[in-house]
């Protein structure tokens, strides 16, 4: 930068910390004029590269600061084995009955004596199929039910 005004520009710029812009400069100055942009339109293209090399760096000492082993982006993230990475469930208290069946609805589920009289968690899936868990483990096989009934 030898023209003076281009010097002031770019101590202002430096004291905004616009670092990008004053980097860039010259050259976006060139290409401003040399594709006749309004004054609008290259203060809008000016910004946009500036906020753009501010976030990057925001996510990149972000991810850092993290510590995480390596960065995934959305599209390298696939379903397992065709299936989605969550599930759609609605988890229910059941207190098992005496004759050992835990009720959902018009569905029962048998589950081993020992759990009588206990609160499990029955979870009950969007297609219906209902599973019964004691303190984290499956204690039932999963149920599919005969009666068609919707998750609520």
């Amino acid at each position: 930068m030898t023209n003076p005004q281009l010097l002031r520009l770019g101590e202002h710029l430096q004291h905004l910390k616009l670092l990008r812009v004053q980097e860039r400069l010259e050259t976006l100055l060139q290409e401003a004029s040399a594709q006749e942009l309004t004054y609008a339109d290259f203060l809008d293209r000016l910004l946009t590269e500036e906020v753009t090399a501010k976030e990057e760096k925001h996510v990149t000492m972000r991810t850092v600061m993290a510590r995480f082993p390596y960065r995934k982006t959305f599209e390298s993230l696939r379903p397992h084995h065709g299936h989605p990475p969550y599930r759609l469930s609605t988890v229910l208290g059941r207190k098992v009955a005496t004759d050992c069946l835990v009720t959902v609805e018009t569905n029962r589920s048998s589950v081993p004596p020992a759990y009588v009289g206990r609160t499990v968690e029955v979870h009950w899936s969007a297609e219906g199929a209902i599973e019964v868990y004691h303190q984290g483990p499956l204690i039932a096989p999963p149920l599919r039910p005969r009666a068609s009934i919707r998750c609520a």
